[in-house]
């Protein structure tokens, strides 16, 4: 979420001064009582040049279709590495996960809510099943995560989206993954 809201939010702020200051130096307001005509033209085309970069920021934001497959990748390799063993890559892909709902909150902050709402308690219990190496409780966080994601699909208004654990053999993922056994990559997160 920082990084596109920083982009988005610091040309608003300093577009907003700008503007705020140029009327003041042009209204006289400024110290001296005159508006120095040099600043105020230095000024406008700042504000012209945050505008154009801002327009190219919207242009370049992907809409929340585009954002999902990223997404779902990311699910399905945390997927199969747990289910490999491979704890590591299982819990960077999870901090992934957790990392992209905060960028669907700047991509559209109503559904990005309502993602982060259905999967909170989802990526709880799959960051306790990974931290503790059991499978087991991976597999069933895994299909409550399902569930969650199923549910939000509908409360989004796209219930024919349907989410599985289980991948097509004429669907693959755009980059494959070496999996292996390993530990967490940091050991236990949280006190006993």
């Amino acid at each position: 979420m920082k990084p596109l809201l920083t982009y988005a939010t610091r040309p608003l702020i300093l577009l907003a001064f700008l503007t705020l200051l140029m009327s003041n130096l042009a209204g006289g307001q400024a110290a001296g009582g005159a508006a120095p005509a040099k600043v105020v033209e230095a000024l406008r085309a700042e504000v012209a040049n945050l505008k154009a970069r801002l327009d190219v920021l919207e242009a370049i934001k992907p809409t929340f279709t585009a954002f999902m497959p990223n997404f779902s990748e990311r699910f399905h390799v945390m997927h199969r590495a747990g289910d490999a063993g491979d704890w590591a890559t299982a819990q960077h892909e999870l901090a992934e996960l957790k990392r992209l709902v905060g960028v669907a909150k700047a991509i559209d902050a109503q559904k990005g809510q309502l993602m982060e709402g259905f999967l909170a308690g989802s990526f709880k219990g799959l960051g306790a099943a990974i931290e503790h190496t059991n499978r087991k409780k991976f597999r069933a966080a895994l299909e409550q995560t399902i569930a969650s994601c199923n549910k939000c699909h509908q409360a989004a208004g796209s219930p024919f989206i349907r989410v599985s654990l289980v991948v097509p053999p004429n669907m693959t993922m755009r980059h494959p993954h070496v999996l292996r056994k390993t530990k967490g990559m940091a050991g236990h997160m949280h006190k006993h």
